[in-house]
């Protein structure tokens, strides 16, 4: 069972402990608690047999305006834990568990516009592209819609949900 939680300091150990293997798969975004962020990011994560499996962050973007996918990743040793699901995006532990968190907290703070953005290459991860793939599928599904590509940090795709 994932359970999701917020995350404190009281967590800080199985956090680096998540840096730590995430850096072994060269996710570079969250290979440290500097590189993820941690004081100037919200987190929340997901617990798997009392580990940290994945991670999403969200910040204020304006006074109205979330990004409510920052440095998210699933440890790739879970990647298939739900098993394979008709639906596209139903095996994501993110997009079913860990994102809602922080979705959920950032209406609640009066976020009326949320942005998904990802990365276009490959550089902060082995993944990186499959993602922005992904998010442009939840884009042609009509859950996200395409805003644009902009410089955010790194060059990025903007999608609000």
């Amino acid at each position: 069972m994932i359970t999701v939680k917020e995350y404190t300091t009281d967590q800080q150990q199985k956090l680096e402990e998540f840096c730590s293997i995430a850096k072994a798969h060269g996710l570079k975004n969250n290979e440290s608690l500097v590189a993820m962020k941690i004081d100037s990011v919200k987190y929340w994560v997901g617990y798997y047999e009392d580990k940290i499996i994945a991670v999403n962050g969200i910040e204020q973007y304006d006074d109205t305006t979330w990004r409510v996918a920052v440095r998210q990743a699933t440890l790739p040793t879970h990647h298939n834990l739900l098993g394979f699901k008709r639906d596209f995006g139903a095996n994501s532990i993110m997009f079913r568990y860990v994102q809602r968190a922080g979705v959920e907290y950032a209406h609640n703070q009066g976020g009326t516009n949320l942005i998904v953005s990802t990365n276009l290459n490959n550089e902060a991860g082995p993944w990186m592209t499959r993602v922005d793939k992904h998010v442009k599928r939840f884009c042609d599904l009509g859950i996200f819609t395409y805003v644009e590509t902009k410089e955010l940090n790194y060059v990025c795709r903007m999608c609000t949900g």
